[in-house]
């Protein structure tokens, strides 16, 4: 009788031990979302930024190992250019903006993510003639809906060679995020959909000691910079700038710690990197297996 009960005790044991394994497979399941700007990437006519056929492979390896099922892209040139890399990523779809002229937003994500792209979102570009709209899509995957949008704001480049011309850079960059931080304001107030997610190089970093002109955003207390704290890849005294942003609704799904930035120069050539990026790709993992609210 006594073998009897240790065999049934023994037997119920493995059964909920089965059942917490089982439960914990099923509650990490997860969507890895990320941002990197491919410097010019070119069609390989006329580039501002020259590469090989093995310079595209490299971004194509290197997308591979960040594993992020969606992807948002800054300076595509154009469809062209992003099939280069594309044609080493066959589990990969894509869209991509083209008011940004030279400079595109794009995104790639896996062949499962179901993605309806929503087109551009013309106000972004406050002056169209020197910078690009946001590209935004709404994405529907295991029973988690939201909207994301890829983004790139005004750079302070070497072409603002006077303080007024810099001046001028900074207070576009500063409209832009007013503009964000507007949009989100809106679609929260006035619609159903309360995840939101914007990826993307937004030229600055909440977190220096002064002149930030993405505050109007960072101070959103609808949103929350979930990458903010990262260090560049180029230096590691210097914050990203590169970001992804979420809704409040969407950082109940944030699994902390798991923001990265993927540094691919530890593991090419100081050559190979250069013909990559400038930027290293950053990106986060968002619980799934949740209960959708909206």
């Amino acid at each position: 009788m006594r073998k009897f009960l240790f065999l049934l005790l023994l037997v119920l044991s493995i059964s909920a031990c089965s059942k917490q394994a089982s439960n914990i497979i099923s509650g990490s399941k997860n969507l890895s979302i990320g941002t990197f700007n491919m410097e010019w990437l070119g069609d390989g006519i006329k580039d501002q930024k020259e590469r090989t056929e093995n310079d595209y492979k490299n971004l194509a390896d290197i997308i591979k190992k960040t594993d992020f099922d969606i992807i948002g892209l800054q300076e595509v040139e154009n469809e062209a250019a992003l099939k280069k890399v594309l044609n080493y990523l066959p589990d990969y779809k894509f869209i991509i903006g083209k008011g940004g002229h030279l400079q595109n937003v794009a995104m790639i994500y896996k062949n499962y993510i179901n993605l309806e792209t929503m087109g551009e979102y013309i106000p972004l570009a406050v002056d169209p003639s020197k910078n690009r709209p946001g590209l935004l899509a709404k994405v529907n995957y295991d029973n988690y809906d939201f909207y994301i949008m890829s983004v790139h704001l005004k750079s302070t480049s070497r072409f603002d060679d006077t303080p007024q011309k810099k001046m001028e850079s900074y207070q576009m960059r500063k409209k832009q995020a007013q503009v964000l931080s507007s949009w989100v304001d809106s679609l929260l107030q006035n619609g159903k959909e309360k995840d939101i997610i914007i990826v993307g190089d937004l030229n600055d970093t909440p977190l220096k000691d002064k002149n930030c002109y993405i505050m109007d955003l960072y101070n959103n207390t609808n949103v929350k910079f979930v990458t903010a704290e990262l260090k560049s890849c180029k230096n590691p005294k210097w914050y990203v700038i590169d970001h992804v942003i979420l809704s409040n609704e969407s950082m109940n799904r944030f699994i902390k710690g798991s923001e990265v930035i993927y540094n691919f120069r530890e593991s090419l050539t100081e050559e190979e990197s250069k013909n990559i990026s400038d930027h290293c790709p950053v990106g986060v993992r968002l619980q799934l297996g949740l209960p959708d609210n909206d």
